[in-house]
């Protein structure tokens, strides 16, 4: 298991524990639901790290694309 691989499990299972779906995830830290989904497929690359970094604030603003 890679780092990827960890990442994007860890992040289904928080979000999963907080009983939220990827929709409202996504709304909430600003992303695409796409760009969520790649995230916990780990299937991101290195320009995704600006995504990652917009999850823990939970903002309402524009949504990014992965």
């Amino acid at each position: 298991m890679d780092l990827r691989d960890v990442f994007a499990t860890n992040l289904r299972r928080l979000r999963n524990a907080r009983k939220l779906a990827q929709d409202d995830l996504a709304y909430k830290a600003g992303l695409s639901r796409s760009c969520l989904s790649q995230l916990e497929k780990g299937a991101f690359l290195r320009q995704s790290l600006t995504s990652l970094a917009a999850l823990p604030r939970y903002r309402r603003s524009k949504r990014r694309n992965c």
